[in-house]
């Protein structure tokens, strides 16, 4: 089903990452859940069972929240940008895309993981954005 991918150089010859790629997850809450109660329950409850599944501790490297700052907001709009509608995002990075989408594919995610999303997001304004990763700063 899967093929596999990996990365290559741009075409002025710089290139990406070979070790990892990162697929990262835009999540909107449900309809009805203040931010509040989204963040809680997708860094405790949500967190805890994605992690527990098998597959997931097998095939990612890393699995990161981020959950939008309400606050910062007007911030950010009052300095000239927009920002985005959702309400944070699931970074996954592993070493191909195949081990991360493998896992959105696995009958464990299917039947275990999907109906606990159900619960705090709304799966169909969720996007995702595949990422091979160039590295410009690093100061680790």
């Amino acid at each position: 089903m899967h093929h596999q991918y990996q990365p290559t150089n741009l075409p002025s010859g710089i290139p990406f990452r070979k070790d990892r790629v990162r697929l990262i997850l835009l999540s909107k809450r449900k309809e009805g859940i203040t931010n509040e109660e989204f963040s809680e329950y997708w860094a405790n409850s949500h967190a805890r069972l994605f992690s527990s599944v098998p597959i997931v501790r097998q095939n990612l490297l890393k699995y990161e929240q981020a959950h939008t700052s309400e606050q910062t907001i007007p911030l950010i709009n009052s300095i000239g940008f927009s920002t985005a509608k959702w309400d944070g995002i699931a970074v996954f990075e592993a070493t191909s895309y195949d081990k991360i989408l493998a896992i959105f594919d696995s009958e464990e995610y299917k039947n275990i993981v999907i109906p606990d999303e159900l619960k705090f997001a709304d799966r169909d304004a969720n996007l995702m954005l595949p990422l091979d990763l160039l590295e410009v700063i690093n100061h680790n």
